[in-house]
């Protein structure tokens, strides 16, 4: 993972608010975790303090989930709900303020950095901003997800393309071939559009080879035909891989054809947790009001 070393509109009126209560009807996942979950969080919390003589701003309040194994969860809802501050939470690049994260079977709120790092390795993270060093070829931007799973004097010869492994660099351009970007290999990040940029983001993260990957937004910023066209491609890449993965998205197309289950968080709380297919947009768009 880079940082570590490494959700349509219609044209009708929307109802009234959703109100801040659980809505679990249907639901087919516990909340407690279980040996086949590659994420559990119980009642996790994330509050800010204010400043002095001013309450502080709690993110998330009681948060509690399990994503079993090759699942695909989307988290939707408002800006400011929580989303991405979860999404950080689970790999603590955020620290919880209270409450519990497993991920494939490891309590990583208690881990020290050596062991958080060894999780980390087998996550993968698209970011809303890429990540991507636009300086540096696009090719050497998806050998960089492999640093995780090296050993340290390989990770850092991994940094830099000409030293990489030639198995390694074989490995990244399949990766980009996955993504319709193995042409590009030799270009500069920062000369790619804003769709190739997130092709580019998901490449790297299929390089590190993870159990478990999460994506913040991973078609945001995208006009309508190239956001369908990243969404769909992140889709096909991690189902044929039987990868397990969490995305947030405003899109609610998006949110139901591509996840199996929706959490929608409003202030903090879960207030709605079904299988998409139990749910139309017409019951999400209450979200946004």
């Amino acid at each position: 993972m880079a940082t570590d070393a490494h959700l349509v509109a219609l044209d009708t009126p929307p109802p009234a608010a959703v109100a801040p209560r659980r809505d679990t009807a249907g639901a087919r996942h516990p909340i407690a975790g279980s040996a086949t979950d590659h994420l559990a969080v119980a009642d996790l919390t994330k509050t800010y303090p204010h400043a002095a003589g001013t309450t502080p701003r709690s993110v998330l309040r009681g948060i509690s989930f399990a994503v079993p194994a090759g699942d695909a969860v989307a988290l939707i809802g408002a800006n400011g709900a929580g989303k991405s501050t979860l999404l950080h939470c689970c790999t603590r690049l955020i620290e919880p303020s209270s409450g519990s994260v497993e991920v494939l079977g490891q309590a990583i709120t208690t881990l020290p950095h050596r062991r958080l790092r060894a999780v980390r390795a087998q996550i993968g993270f698209v970011f809303q901003r890429h990540n991507l060093v636009g300086r540096l070829s696009v090719l050497t931007n998806v050998v960089h997800g492999a640093q995780g799973r090296l050993p340290v004097f390989r990770a850092v010869a991994a940094w830099f393309n000409a030293l990489a492994p030639a198995q390694l660099r074989a490995e990244a351009m399949h990766c980009l071939d996955l993504v319709g970007l193995a042409v590009f290999a030799s270009h500069r990040a920062d000369q790619l559009s804003g769709g190739q940029r997130r092709r580019v983001a998901i490449a790297r993260a299929l390089m590190q080879r993870p159990a478990l990957l999460l994506a913040d937004e991973p078609a945001a910023s995208l006009d309508p035909g190239a956001g369908d066209e990243v969404m769909a491609l992140f889709h096909d890449l991690t189902a044929r891989r039987g990868i397990t993965r969490v995305f947030t998205s405003h899109n609610l197309h998006h949110a139901r054809a591509y996840a199996d289950r929706i959490i929608a968080l409003a202030d903090g709380a879960i207030v709605i947790d079904r299988p998409a297919a139990q749910l139309a947009e017409a019951d999400l768009r209450g979200l946004y009001a």
